[in-house]
């Protein structure tokens, strides 16, 4: 979903449960969360000077497994100056 200067992410709508983190250990994982939603929306919002915002509510809750390698992979990928700059994480 995309307001005027923002593109926002409901992580309910990839999984209400969110699962491990890497794809051979379960469903709905980080990594897939990252390769399936979050990276393509973070370079879109990169791209076009956007606020990308990830919304965290909804969910039976999370692995900090899940967390580090969704996000840990937006920092070594886009860097952490980009990824501060254009990540807005709601809670």
């Amino acid at each position: 979903m995309a307001e005027s200067n923002k593109l926002i992410i409901n992580v309910k709508d990839f999984s209400t449960s969110p699962g491990p983190r890497y794809v051979k250990q379960g469903l709905a994982s980080g990594e897939a969360f990252y390769h399936e939603v979050l990276n393509a929306n973070f370079y879109k919002a990169y791209t076009e000077k956007l606020t990308l915002i990830v919304n965290l509510d909804g969910v039976d809750g999370y692995m900090s497994s899940f967390l580090d390698e969704a996000f840990g992979n937006l920092v070594y990928d886009f860097g952490i100056e980009i990824v501060k700059e254009v990540l807005s994480i709601v809670s």
